[in-house]
């Protein structure tokens, strides 16, 4: 049975069988009872937990060993389960995560995340509901500036997650303007400085906004003298914004005899010819 199937079945059971199944659950468990207070509170009364809750782990001074860390993610998702249900409206909802991300220093200066699982946390689970707030913000502008911010500050490279799914809550100007700003950002960092981050979200802004030769700029700026892969990757890029003369001209760059993506270039080039032959 999938879980659409389970939950039109829960739903036909109507308001009054749940209520009762919820209440013998936290009966039993202390998670289930603290849902149910959650859903009870006013919204007021649950913003102020999260706020608080968030507080703690910018203060925490506590370090969390590799072994400990699966808990430490447990925390992390509850919280985020919390800011679900407390947001209000959309704009809300965007600075609660937005505020989340902003507990990243304190996080991972504190714990030992080799395996990675607390970082997905953010890269994935916050940018996922983040990405949901977002796309219903109105206030494009202000949102714009809020994850600029956010970029600004990226010391652990978790908050360029948000720039993946961007398009997807901000429009063509506004990509534009992030893009104008990221530049800005690698270009005023002091020498020395771990900046290449922000070419890479300039190249998933490029990728989104169909913009094959700002990607082309990004790429030559990390790498001048473009390895195989990179070579690969603009001749994709370039196929997906529907110049495949400029894809095969990129294919053609790579030695036939490298390893690198042999079977996809194979594939590639037949794609670009295909769509040549058919372009007016």
């Amino acid at each position: 049975m999938t879980a659409d199937n389970r939950r039109e079945q829960l739903i036909s059971l109507g308001p009054e069988a749940l209520s009762d199944a919820l209440l013998i659950l936290a009966s039993r468990h202390d998670d289930a009872a603290e849902v149910i207070d959650w859903m009870l509170a006013p919204a007021q009364e649950n913003l102020k937990r999260c706020k608080e809750r968030m507080a703690r782990f910018k203060r925490t001074r506590t370090w969390i060993g590799r072994g400990e860390c699966r808990q430490l993610v447990q925390e992390l998702l509850a919280l985020l389960d919390d800011l679900r249900i407390a947001h209000g409206d959309p704009s809300t909802g965007v600075e609660l995560v937005a505020s989340f991300y902003e507990t990243d220093h304190a996080v991972f200066n504190h714990c030992d995340d080799a395996g990675g699982a607390v970082g997905e946390v953010f890269r994935t689970t916050a940018r996922d509901l983040f990405v949901e707030y977002a796309s219903l913000c109105d206030q494009k502008p202000w949102l714009r500036e809020r994850v600029l911010g956010l970029l600004a500050e990226d010391g652990f490279q978790v908050r360029g997650a948000l720039v993946e799914r961007a398009a997807e809550f901000l429009e063509k100007p506004h990509l534009r303007g992030m893009v104008e700003r990221l530049w800005s950002l690698f270009d005023c960092a002091p020498d020395g400085a771990p900046k290449g981050h922000w070419l890479g979200q300039i190249e998933s802004l490029a990728g989104q906004l169909k913009d094959p030769a700002l990607f082309e700029k990004a790429r030559l700026t990390a790498q001048p003298d473009l390895p195989p892969a990179s070579c690969f990757d603009l001749a994709e890029v370039y196929l997906q914004a529907g110049d495949p003369r400029s894809a095969l001209d990129w294919l053609d760059r790579i030695p036939d005899s490298d390893p690198v993506k042999a079977e996809e270039r194979k594939r590639m080039r037949l794609r670009a010819i295909d769509c040549d032959r058919s372009c007016p």
